[in-house]
């Protein structure tokens, strides 16, 4: 597997060895789907890679689909288009980690409906992932506008941005 490039890293200081390298692939999908005042939400899944020597590398988020069911506050991903997508990630050596989804906050804070959301997808694939990752994509261009969330099943852990390493 060709090793990308990470635009930055996510830890999560209360894990330890807990550092998810972002690669600069997935941050221009993120930051290409702000949501914008009359605009719907957006979202898609998000998938690791095991193989880079630099530790855990969030390697792929999908796009926006044109089956999924957005509105101006939720978004239900197209099902048959999530088995699609986890059976070619697969393929490509990658793994299921969580979901993605824009938020019209400046900086973004999970819902309630959110919370409920991510830990029913958790559930529902608890034999790929035990803890889901959640990304909400805000409208601020700043980097708290794009936060991550490691989702437990009581509780929720959001992650410090820092540069990532060289």
């Amino acid at each position: 597997m060709i090793h990308q490039h990470a635009a930055w890293c996510w830890e999560w200081p209360e894990l330890a060895d807990s550092d998810l390298l972002v690669s600069s692939d997935v941050a221009d999908v993120l930051q290409a789907h702000r949501q914008g005042d009359d605009d719907l939400e957006r979202g898609g899944l998000l998938f690791i890679s095991l193989e880079d020597p630099r530790g855990l590398m969030l390697a792929r988020a999908t796009p926006p689909h044109a089956k999924d069911r957005p509105t101006r506050y939720s978004l239900e991903l197209n099902p048959q288009r999530c088995r699609n997508e986890i059976t070619q990630a697969n393929k490509d050596g990658l793994r299921l980690i969580g979901h993605w989804h824009t938020h019209p906050q400046e900086v973004p804070e999970p819902s309630g409906q959110d919370l409920h959301s991510f830990r029913a997808f958790g559930a529902k694939n608890r034999t790929r992932l035990e803890w889901p990752l959640a990304i909400i994509v805000g409208r601020s261009a700043s980097p708290e506008g794009i936060r991550a969330w490691s989702i437990r099943r009581d509780f929720t852990l959001l992650a410090k941005r820092k540069p990532a390493p060289i």
